[in-house]
């Protein structure tokens, strides 16, 4: 593949004309495309409503295999839900049918990781980080005869700790413990390989590093969980034959999908469409390797300003490190200097007492410059 020019890609990115926009890790900004296929099908439903509506469930499923492509799974395992929230609700409700109580969790995790499972009434065991770092040794020894599953995220959203998914789901693909992922700080910055990682179900939600706006997250299940349990929610186009619009009990299918209950939001949708081939049109592997290298230099510049670093970070190479694009730092009354460089143009995200900054491949370090020239 030849070189990519970083600086011509980033000129597709509208936000980079004025701001140093360093908040992927909350919310990403619009490539060009995945903005012109938004708005193209948001014209189409103000000019001439909707007389093609199986022309966007064809081009949904087509985007359906672009996110198995990109996650290494087959179509049939990803299903588009509303939010990481409701995919992990789905998760919670299917483990309900089981025996096991237990939910193993490291502490760092994001709610929509632990809140779910705690509802549903099963219990969290949650392991302790030590300065971010999260040890998967801690976590394979407190797996006991009650638990059901290892819910983990990929990549925290407050430190910024990127776990070594495949091979913490190798040691539990071999205690028969599910693996269930939440992926929303890793999708489209860092490479995923469900079946690498071996992983059960993972969640993410796509407005985030995948820049795809809001409204939609993926839900991938394996066959043989899906196999395992019941679904514990249906709707009309849950069923096996939806266009036949039969109000009596039917068989559910057995793909991921059936958890899409109802119509799905088309326009999001075109637009994941587009996000999915920048993605891949620049390539996962060339894409980590841009943040990685962008959040090295980031972290330097830090350290020589005299900042202090709160997220966890090492020296060694992408395939064996921890770091991933979020770098989260020390400063007095956070959220005041969020609003304060928000008020100069550069974005970043105040997070559990600290500023979190999130570095995605269109950065460069014209945005550090400017980050570290107020609070350096």
């Amino acid at each position: 593949m030849p070189k990519i020019n970083w600086d011509q890609v980033r000129s597709e990115y509208k936000v980079c004309d004025k701001y140093a926009y360093l908040m992927s890790a909350a919310v990403g900004p619009y490539h060009r495309e995945v903005y012109k296929s938004t708005a193209k099908h948001m014209a189409g439903l103000y000019e001439i409503g909707d007389p093609y509506y199986m022309d966007s469930v064809e081009r949904m499923e087509k985007t359906r295999e672009k996110v198995g492509q990109i996650l290494n799974c087959q179509g049939s395992d990803i299903a588009f839900s509303p939010s990481t929230s409701y995919g992990m609700n789905t998760l919670a409700m299917m483990f309900k049918q089981g025996s096991k109580r237990q939910i193993i969790v490291p502490a760092d995790e994001f709610p929509s990781s632990c809140l779910p499972w705690a509802y549903h009434g099963l219990e969290l065991v949650k392991i302790p980080s030590h300065n971010g770092f999260i040890d998967q040794q801690e976590i394979l020894a407190a797996i006991t005869h009650e638990t059901a599953a290892v819910v983990c995220s990929a990549i925290q959203f407050g430190t910024g700790f990127r776990m070594h998914i495949n091979q913490l789901g190798k040691h539990l693909a071999a205690k028969e413990i599910p693996f269930i992922v939440n992926g929303t700080q890793a999708f489209g910055a860092f490479p995923i390989d469900i079946k690498k990682a071996k992983i059960s179900a993972l969640t993410a939600s796509c407005h985030k590093w995948m820049g795809a706006g809001y409204g939609v997250s993926v839900l991938c299940l394996s066959p043989a969980l899906r196999n395992r349990f019941a679904w514990p929610l249906a709707g009309w186009l849950s069923v096996e034959d939806p266009m036949a619009m039969s109000n009596d009990l039917a068989p559910l299918k057995r793909e991921t999908a059936a958890i899409e209950l109802g119509v799905p939001p088309f326009s999001i949708l075109a637009g994941l469409d587009a996000a999915c081939d920048v993605v891949m049109d620049l390539g996962i592997n060339n894409i980590a390797n841009r943040i990685f290298e962008l959040t090295t230099i980031l972290t330097k510049q830090l350290r020589g300003a005299g900042v202090k670093i709160l997220s966890p970070r090492d020296i060694l190479s992408i395939d064996e490190s921890i770091n991933s694009g979020i770098v989260s730092i020390e400063v007095d009354r956070p959220e005041e200097v969020e609003q304060s460089l928000r008020a100069n143009g550069i974005f970043v995200s105040a997070r559990r007492g600290s500023l979190r900054i999130s570095t995605h491949y269109f950065n460069n370090e014209n945005d550090f410059n400017r980050l570290l020239s107020m609070i350096g």
